[in-house]
């Protein structure tokens, strides 16, 4: 409550922001009872996009007012207007219409008045609805003040060249100039918001504030405000360098210094003299060091000037050149699953040179010399084909020839898990059981149904628990809840979210990113047995999250999109932020992840990162840009990327190397097996051998097949638009069972949030309000 106002009536109110509790009538015994009503229950607004909000006020009465008062909450249920009191009427605003296309909403203005600030009582006829229609027309920006957001870039250092700095605003229009310390410059109209202008070297010549404005006078339209330019002298400051040592002798590597204070002019030196330097952004940068630099033993000072700025040197970092021995500290990964396909191993430790080699069980694996503190082995299918263990170690064969310690690398047993969208990490839609129901004893019925609060999300499974996400019904955002897997009985939860939220499981942790258009995403980890959150992170510099984040061997996957995409990689022990890559447009894209790759699809994008580190292994462009994206999905060594502008269709890669292999086409992501992919085509499923692209059965259904099929054992499963659930021999395409689920079962008709599941023995169908399971073994 904000205040109290006073009807003329004796009516004492207070206004309630949005948010707050309401519910309940009634308002005591005493007779006669107040009763409230509006002066009006429907409302027009309109205003052009270049306008400011519109507003109007709708007059609040009651009768029989108590001496104690009453309290009066309001507000717009779908965010299109806001609301306030001003102690007779419900005063209700529009939003800014530049911040809505152009067209006509409807929104429903509640109004609660109550005996209580809580709103836990109210009176009689209370809620009452006021209905309102807000119409946004389209404004001549020509016409209309201009006016200034963001200055991109903001600042250069003095004696930069001459730059495209591009303007950002509103109502901006062809005709509109930008003005640089009031003498005009060439303009380039981009969009509304958007103007580019060429800043000539002359103007950043020396320190100074510049102000910048947009006019469209010639059009009668008025000059905007001014924004500040700074033309600065930076003296940069280098924080750390890294590798911060090196073996004598070593090969040449790339120093990676970071700090504060770089410009794009940037010159990195190593012991006073120039190296060939590429600029990162202004808090790194990354040299070439050569063989020659470390070729006699001592401390190295490593400095940075920025070139346009004077040259003036920072502060020095010393790189210790030494004679380091040879050790082995880590694995990346420490563990892979039994029967997966050949892999990259990374090694981390010292002393490691261009003549070092990875023993795999005392046996030479092909090496790939990263640094003195990194190699590279090539791990084969052959190698990881059964479950068990692998002993790592590093020999050299130089001068001094010598052999590491030996760590454990873990070869496990696949999981029977649903653990991230599509069931696995590599979202390949398939899980594979000790054993399955015949094909004449499918279930006739479900195992449990739980009624949700909504919509469910992509059901997970593990530690005979199922986590899933809830999008609200009535719009009001999300929540997470735990099931038991057994009877479907809430076993923690629900925990409330803003905006939408979708999940990732590793290691005992439900991880959950939750998001609202317009904002930064929120990673929070849940402990997965009591549903206590153990870290959250913010995810900066993006303000659209809209797939579902993936999590393997302790570091969780997240693109996010807005201004370009980022894609993050965050450590799920502790919520640090790893490193942050950058994409094209990225959005609706699930990172696919194995031992050693991520992959993320957008419109005419592909891309590989390294897990560890975020450097690109490859990519994949096919010339032309968009935004959106869809989840790929990785199997047998191949990755199926639907990097076309939209849907899933796309073309496929080899996993390790980026080679294209070939198109396909799919309506949703597909289902992949060792030797057969199983795609939804127009309606209908489709077997498609791996190596041949030929297909071999189609299964109409009902005609409207729908959403991503998902293969267990030797079963596919997939639904319809209608609602019917099928079971599908994989090898023939034979139906061997068919229920009616009464709905739809897979979520959007676009960007699959939803869709069948399957994890410790049971198959997950999502419903309207519902999750039902069906158990296929009684030991997965």
């Amino acid at each position: 409550m904000t205040g109290f106002r006073t009807w003329a009536a004796g009516l004492f109110v207070g206004l309630l922001m949005a948010g707050c509790g309401g519910g309940g009538g009634g308002g005591g015994s005493s007779t006669p009872q107040p009763v409230a009503s509006v002066g009006q229950s429907s409302v027009t607004l309109s205003a052009p996009d270049t306008g400011t909000a519109p507003s109007t006020a709708v007059s609040l009465s009651a009768t029989d007012v108590p001496q104690a008062g009453l309290y009066v909450l309001s507000y717009g249920s779908k965010g299109y207007v806001t609301t306030g009191f001003d102690g007779s009427n419900v005063v209700i605003t529009g939003v800014n219409p530049a911040s809505l296309p152009v067209g006509t909403y409807q929104d429903d203005v509640k109004v609660e008045v109550c005996y209580d600030d809580h709103c836990a009582r109210q009176v009689r006829n209370s809620p009452l609805t006021i209905a309102v229609i807000y119409t946004v027309t389209k404004g001549d920006p020509a016409t209309a003040m201009p006016s200034l957001t963001a200055l991109a870039p903001s600042s250069v250092v003095a004696g930069s060249p001459g730059f495209a700095m591009t303007v950002s605003g509103s109502n901006f229009a062809p005709t509109s100039t930008v003005y640089w310390n009031g003498l005009a410059r060439a303009t380039t109209y981009v969009s509304p918001s958007t103007l580019q202008v060429q800043v000539n070297a002359s103007d950043v010549g020396s320190i100074q504030t510049a102000w910048v404005a947009v006019s469209n006078a010639s059009t009668s339209g008025g000059t905007s405000g001014s924004l500040q330019f700074q033309v600065t002298a930076v003296v940069p400051t280098v924080a750390s360098v890294l590798p911060a040592s090196v073996a004598r002798g070593g090969s040449a590597f790339m120093l990676t210094v970071n700090g504060t204070g770089f410009d794009t002019s940037a010159q990195v030196s190593w012991n006073g003299s120039a190296r060939a330097t590429t600029y990162v952004s202004p808090t790194k940068l990354v040299a070439q060091i050569t063989a020659g630099d470390i070729a006699g033993a001592g401390r190295f000072p490593v400095t940075v000037a920025n070139v346009y700025g004077g040259a003036v040197n920072s502060n020095a970092m010393s790189v210790a050149v030494s004679d380091m021995p040879l050790s082995l500290v880590a694995l990346a990964p420490s563990f892979v699953t039994a029967g997966g396909p050949g892999y990259v191993q990374t090694l981390v430790g010292t002393g490691f040179s261009a003549s070092s080699t990875v023993q795999w069980n005392g046996a030479p694996r092909s090496t790939t010399f990263v640094s003195t503190t990194q190699l590279q082995a090539a791990v084969s299918a052959a190698d990881i084909a059964a479950i068990g263990t692998a002993s790592l170690s590093v020999a050299d064969g130089g001068a001094s020839p010598a052999t590491s310690g030996a760590l454990t690398l873990t070869i496990g047993k696949p999981s029977g898990d649903a653990v991230a969208y599509q069931i696995n990490p590599q979202h390949n839609g398939a899980v594979t059981f000790a054993n399955v129901v015949g094909p004449t004893a499918f279930p006739l019925s479900s195992t449990w149904t739980a009624h949700l609060d909504g919509t469910p999300g992509y059901a997970l499974a593990a530690g005979g628990r199922v986590f899933v996400t809830v999008a609200s019904s009535n719009g009001g955002g999300s929540e997470l809840v735990a099931l038991s897997a057994a009877t479907g009985a809430v076993v923690w939860g629900p925990i409330a979210l803003s905006g939408s939220a979708f999940a990732t499981y590793d290691g005992g942790k439900v991880i959950v990113l939750s998001a609202s258009i317009g904002s930064a995403g929120t990673l929070t980890a849940y402990d997965a047995g009591t549903g206590s959150p153990l870290w959250t992170t913010a995810l900066a510099t993006q303000y659209m999250f809209q797939a579902a984040p993936t999590a393997l061997n302790g570091i969780v996957y997240v693109g996010g999109s807005g201004s370009g995409g980022t894609l993050y990689a965050v450590d799920d022990h502790t919520g640090a932020l790893l490193w942050t890559a950058g994409v094209m447009n990225g959005d609706w894209s699930s990172p696919s992840v194995s031992a050693d790759g991520v992959y993320v699809s957008y419109p005419c994008q592909t891309y590989d990162f390294s897990p560890t580190t975020g450097a690109l292994l490859w990519n994949n462009s096919t010339g032309c840009e968009g935004g959106g994206g869809a989840t790929g999905t990785l199997a047998n060594g191949v990755y199926y990327s639907p990097n076309t502008p939209a849907g899933f269709s796309g073309m496929s890669f080899d996993a390790e190397s980026g080679a294209l292999r070939a198109s396909y086409a799919a309506d949703w992501p597909p289902a992949i097996g060792a030797t057969t992919g199983y795609f939804i085509q127009g309606g209908a499923l489709k077997a498609i051998a791996n190596a041949t692209s030929v297909i071999q059965w189609t299964f109409a259904g009902d005609g409207a097949l729908a959403g991503p099929p998902i293969l267990v054992n030797n079963y596919v499963f997939a639904a319809s638009t209608a609602g019917r659930l099928y079971a599908v021999d994989a090898t023939s395409g034979a139906m061997l069972w068919q229920t009616d689920m009464g709905g739809n079962v897979f979520g959007s008709s676009y960007l699959a949030v939803s869709g069948l599941s399957a994890g410790n023995g049971l198959l997950f169908v999502p419903g309207t309000g519902t999750l039902t399971a069906y158990t296929l073994s009684n030991n997965p």
